[in-house]
């Protein structure tokens, strides 16, 4: 198999690390790897997810749970994440009956900034 490692990640580093994922065809024939989790170790990063956010004002509750249902939903380039997919934001905003107003988006902006900060700080650190 070959894949494009990228630069300065060693071949014996990246195939450890795939090691712990599993292989998974989509529904539309698509060959992806997964990492299988518990439901304990689900609950244990909700909880700290949600403990996270408590000290945010209530007004931008709507906009954090828009936020958390997204958490897959983000556009990655060469360099990292760059931002949330927005076309997929209001799809799922639809989805989940979220009026999304002036106010949610600049929640969802706030939200979207400290998110890209505090990885692109970890990724400075590794």
């Amino acid at each position: 198999m070959n894949r494009n490692r990228g630069p300065g990640i060693p071949a014996p580093i990246q195939e450890s690390a795939m090691n712990n994922y599993t292989p998974f065809k989509t529904p539309s024939g698509l060959d992806v790897r997964i990492r299988p989790r518990s439901y304990e170790e689900w609950e244990k990063q909700e909880d700290a997810r949600i403990a996270a956010i408590e000290g945010i004002p209530t007004l931008l509750e709507e906009g954090i749970r828009l936020m958390l249902a997204c958490q897959m939903q983000w556009r990655v380039g060469f360099a990292g994440a760059t931002g949330l997919d927005y076309n997929a934001l209001f799809s799922v905003a639809g989805a989940l009956g979220v009026a999304v107003d002036a106010a949610i988006l600049r929640g969802i902006g706030i939200l979207e900034s400290l998110t890209l900060e505090k990885w692109n700080k970890r990724k400075k650190e590794d």
